[in-house]
């Protein structure tokens, strides 16, 4: 018991001559907002690109494809599976993953398809890389198949409780 409480005022010594050495130093505002908006730019370059090249695609995929396809292909249970199969790996930024929607939407694609597409974005493949190169494949592959899974679980349950399969 001795042992323990040396042991204890020993630690708490220590931790309170660390507290003491450590100084906390924080630059400026100013510095420090532009820092953020050198940032801020230098992800706009990055982005701005493809963001552009999407909404150009979503303009042509909205122009060109013809009304009986996605009806024929993105309604009902296989529109379900067939929306989370193409919709989780296929890279989408935010922005025009909305309007790409809304396009399909517009052509006939069911909102429980809709909303399994919408669910399947967070597993793309550019995102697996990326996580790839901190954790195991085999965690970012069980990951996948669970958003797939509860994304194509959610599209089939709001489908059938909305009544828009």
């Amino acid at each position: 018991m001795g042992l323990n409480r040396n042991l204890l005022v020993k630690s708490i010594f220590i931790g309170m001559v660390t507290r003491q050495a450590v100084e906390i130093v924080r630059p400026p505002l100013d510095e420090g907002l532009i820092s953020a908006l050198k940032f801020g730019g230098y992800l706009a370059k990055q982005i701005l690109p493809y963001f552009i090249v999407g909404l150009i695609a979503v303009s042509y995929v909205t122009a060109y494809t013809p009304p009986e396809i996605v009806e024929g292909y993105l309604t009902g249970t296989v529109g379900v599976l067939l929306a989370s199969v193409v919709g989780g790996p296929l890279y989408t930024p935010t922005l025009v993953e909305i309007v790409l929607g809304r396009s399909l939407l517009q052509l006939g694609m069911s909102k429980a398809a809709l909303l399994s597409w919408l669910m399947g974005q967070p597993y793309d493949i550019p995102n697996m890389m990326a996580v790839s190169r901190i954790v195991r494949w085999k965690t970012v592959l069980t990951y996948a198949l669970i958003a797939w899974a509860c994304s194509v679980s959610f599209g089939l349950l709001y489908g059938m409780m909305a009544g828009s399969m």
